[in-house]
């Protein structure tokens, strides 16, 4: 991973381990990201919603034929809404 892209992942878990009341996020596209959605769920569990908006048909070649439930199924079962855009 580079320093960039580690830096951009820091300082979005930072934030979301911040949250206190509410997370919101919008996202064109979503894959499992163990790390953050660890965190993310850590969040609700103290106390924050969590929301995440995201396409709702992938042209991603690896992702095409997958649904975004089969993705959310973790975060869906710990309370964080996902809504998906048409």
């Amino acid at each position: 991973m580079t320093t960039d892209r580690r830096e951009i992942e820091n300082y979005v878990i930072n934030n979301v381990r911040k949250a206190e009341k509410e997370i919101k996020i919008i996202q064109p596209y979503h894959y499992p990201m163990l790390k953050f959605d660890r965190e993310l769920i850590n969040a609700v569990k103290k106390g924050a919603s969590a929301t995440i908006l995201t396409a709702g048909k992938r042209d991603q070649p690896v992702f095409k034929s997958i649904f975004n439930y089969m993705l959310f199924q973790r975060l869906i079962r710990n309370q964080v809404s996902v809504y998906e855009t048409t």
